[in-house]
Parts: C-alpha cells; sequence; structure tokens
C-alpha cells in the first residue's frame, strides 16, 4: 500500500496534478532578478526586485546572485525583517540565505532561503520618501 502512495504521489507530481504549496517560489519564479522597481505607496515608495525582460517582479534570488535587486532584498531583511545582522553589499551569499531562510520562517511561508514571489507578498518592504527610509515598513502591493 505504501508503495502505492508514493508512486501516486510521484505521478501526480509528474503529470502537474500535485497541490500547489507555499515552496512555489523557486518553481514559480524562472527568471533572476536583474533590477529594481519603485512602487508607489501614497506618498511613499518601496523597492522591490525585478526582472527587467518582462517577467516583472515574478522573479527568484538565490545564493549566488548579485546585483541592486540582491541590495533591496538585504534592506528589507535588515530594516523590516527581524532585524538581520547582514550588510546589504549586492551579493547574495551565505548570510543573506540564512536571514532570509528566518524571515521566511517567521512569515510563515517555506524557509527555503530563496526569494520569490510568495517571499515577495510575506516580507515587509522598506518605505522610503524624498529624504531616505521613513522608518516604517510596508507589505507587498
Amino acid at each position: 500500500m505504501r508503495r502505492f502512495l508514493v508512486t501516486a504521489a510521484v505521478l501526480a507530481t509528474a503529470f502537474g496534478l500535485a497541490p500547489a504549496t507555499a515552496s512555489a517560489d523557486f518553481s514559480a519564479a524562472a527568471t533572476t532578478c536583474d533590477g529594481v522597481k519603485r512602487i508607489s505607496i501614497g506618498n511613499n515608495y518601496i523597492r522591490q526586485p525585478v526582472h527587467t525582460g518582462g517577467a516583472g517582479r515574478n522573479c527568484q534570488l538565490a545564493y549566488g546572485d548579485s546585483g541592486s535587486a540582491v541590495t533591496a532584498l538585504q534592506q528589507a531583511l535588515r530594516l523590516c525583517n527581524q532585524k538581520a545582522n547582514i550588510s546589504a553589499d549586492g551579493d547574495f551569499g551565505d548570510l543573506t540565505r540564512k536571514a532570509l531562510a528566518y524571515a521566511q520562517y517567521k512569515a510563515g511561508v517555506d524557509d527555503d532561503g530563496i526569494y520569490g514571489p510568495v517571499t515577495r507578498g510575506a516580507l515587509g518592504w522598506p518605505a522610503y520618501n524624498g529624504n531616505g527610509f521613513t522608518g516604517a515598513c510596508a507589505k507587498d502591493v
């Protein structure tokens, strides 16, 4: 009986019939975030990772990535999500992965240390205005 259930689960996954879970971050985001988008919220704005080639905010970041998208994620982790003690240096290294996994865990999503659409919606994002960080955090819009 157990062998049947395992086989059924494997086949269901292979044919796309398995139920969706919060771990859809990796599979739902096929492209790497390579830029940052400024999103207005009233008189303020948040900065979120994007893929500039057309995927928009449905992109992913993982260990080894670098650039402005990683910096925006690191700022969010530092300022709004468990006040992670990481530098916003634009390099997605082990400390960023661990800080992200912890923020994911605290937010109740799959804590795989990979940034994607599910994680984007679960994190808080620093709100900025013309003078810089306002001290407030906003959820994804």
